[in-house]
């Protein structure tokens, strides 16, 4: 089964992140006609495609499995089953699935969700491995973090950095980059983390919902005049897009598929405001971009905002901006995610292609 890459392609399918200046991996076919059979130990089952992205079971999946509105532990949910070779994860598998709420799946692994028959999600629900403020989706933020300090020449913090293809499978995008402080009254906030990663598996996978591993907001920049005048406060950047991969025959629905950058933080003079945080990409706008952070207005008229997500394939967020030397310094939204599909979705795709 050939795999159709909608959004950021990635080598090994490891989910790109935001730009850091370093040379993007050459684009690849996902098919790898000539790459070697996959197969499972004895004993197991196969589930996925030849294309480099598989799960071997040891039991076969029956019954059905309803999800209602719930969170999912990938980590400790006690109906994960750990594969036996391929991609690793959290995996629940049934004759059928229906998602009917909003699952919401965190913790360090992939969730994924396997189906013999049929796997639906319903209208009004959603599989969300996205990040926020609070909390990050399943496997997010597995590759390299940023440097905890960046220097005081570069200012404006980074979206979420490209991941090193350094371990096959499925994995979530990449955090922002902390925000330059020196002699500030408030330390910025975190930057935000990049969207999680899910892995959906089934002969027809019907999408009239959402599913959603977009990267989060990066955390604002509080300070005083004092840090103003005599220090250097940068926000946090955004956090990149996650990944999404579905493996069918048929991809039915309308639904909506999200895994754009989070916005940038923005700078703020005023300890007690919250407008300076990065936006989420917001389900009911797609396509439209995650706000950066508001800024505040210097004398000289500069507003230190944060930049907006990464909307589109191969994209890096937005940059945010600076009021000057020595002040406060709005940062970049993390870069778009990556969605690979396997058939034609006729629903909205965010990453788009162009």
């Amino acid at each position: 089964m050939k795999l159709v890459l909608v959004g950021v392609i990635a080598v090994a399918f490891v989910a790109a992140c935001g730009d850091n200046g370093e040379p993007t991996p050459a684009v690849v076919d996902a098919s790898v006609d000539d790459a070697e059979p996959v197969s499972c130990e004895a004993g197991q089952t196969l589930f996925g495609s030849a294309d480099g992205v598989f799960v071997c079971l040891a039991l076969a999946p029956s019954g059905s499995l309803v999800l209602e509105a719930q969170e999912i532990d990938t980590d400790t949910d006690v109906r994960c089953v750990t594969p036996g070779k391929g991609q690793d994860g959290c995996a629940l598998a049934a004759q059928t699935i229906t998602v009917t709420g909003r699952v919401r799946a965190y913790g360090s692994r992939t969730l994924i969700l396997i189906a013999t028959d049929h796997l639906d999600v319903m209208q009004a629900a959603a599989i969300d491995v996205s990040s926020n403020e609070t909390t990050w989706g399943a496997s997010a933020n597995q590759c390299r973090p940023w440097d905890p300090q960046m220097s005081a020449y570069q200012r404006a913090a980074e979206g979420g950095q490209l991941a090193r293809a350094t371990v096959d499978g499925v994995h979530g995008g990449c955090p922002g980059q902390p925000g330059y402080r020196y002699a500030c009254t408030i330390d910025p906030e975190p930057p935000g983390g990049g969207g999680g990663a899910v892995l959906l598996i089934a002969p027809t996978v019907a999408i009239d919902g959402v599913v959603n591993a977009s990267g989060a907001g990066g955390g604002a920049a509080r300070g005083t005049s004092q840090s103003y005048f005599h220090g250097v406060c940068g926000a946090g950047g955004g956090g990149s897009g996650g990944m999404i991969v579905i493996d069918a025959h048929a991809i039915q629905g309308d639904g909506l598929l999200l895994a754009t950058g989070g916005g940038g933080g923005g700078a703020i003079n005023n300890a007690d405001d919250p407008t300076g945080r990065g936006h989420e990409p917001d389900e009911s706008m797609p396509l439209v971009a995650a706000v950066g952070g508001a800024g505040f207005m210097d004398p000289y008229m500069r507003v230190a905002a944060g930049g907006p997500g990464g909307m589109i394939s191969n994209s890096v967020g937005g940059a945010g901006s600076g009021s000057g030397p020595q002040n406060y310094w709005g940062a970049n939204g993390g870069g778009a995610g990556t969605i690979t599909l396997s058939a034609a979705f006729s629903g909205v795709v965010a990453p788009s292609r162009e």
